[in-house]
């Protein structure tokens, strides 16, 4: 058995020929992905000390095309599946006060409750989450809190 490859208008065919049956397969195996490239772009502005003293992102293909839009902090994480580990970035501004940081990590972690049960459908570790993020919540006071 032989067989050859080829690639024509995003497709892959391959051929395949069988000498003892005398028998020649053409199969289209799949059409091959077609990656769209989108920026996102953070620009962080440091003072003298390398401390971030402002941040601006853009997203020019998010909805609205968001462009230079300024921020007080961000969390980016990014998973390598090679090696397993999470590389992080966590910034913020000298402007951002207490109060903005304890809400901005609450919506934070509202938003990890939500993305953990999407992508696992893990019901009962996602409620375990969203206790303590209620809890969270209460105990910097971005939540009222609730009656026992």
């Amino acid at each position: 058995m032989w067989f050859l490859m080829w690639l024509k208008n995003s497709c892959l065919y391959v051929l395949i020929y069988c000498p003892n049956g005398n028998s020649i397969k053409v199969k289209k195996i799949n059409k091959l992905l077609k990656v769209k490239k989108s920026d996102i772009i953070i620009t962080v502005g440091l003072d003298e000390d390398n401390v971030p003293a402002q941040m601006h992102w853009s997203a020019p293909d998010a909805i609205g095309g968001a462009q230079n839009q300024e921020c007080k902090a961000m969390l980016l994480s990014l998973f390598n599946g090679d090696t397993r580990e999470t590389m992080k970035i966590d910034l913020w501004t000298k402007a951002m006060q207490i109060d903005e940081m304890d809400r901005f990590v609450y919506q934070t972690l509202r938003s990890l409750c939500d993305t953990y049960h999407r992508a696992t459908n893990n019901i009962e570790l996602a409620n375990t989450m969203a206790n303590f993020t209620q809890y969270f919540g209460e105990q910097v006071e971005v939540i009222p809190r609730q009656k026992a």
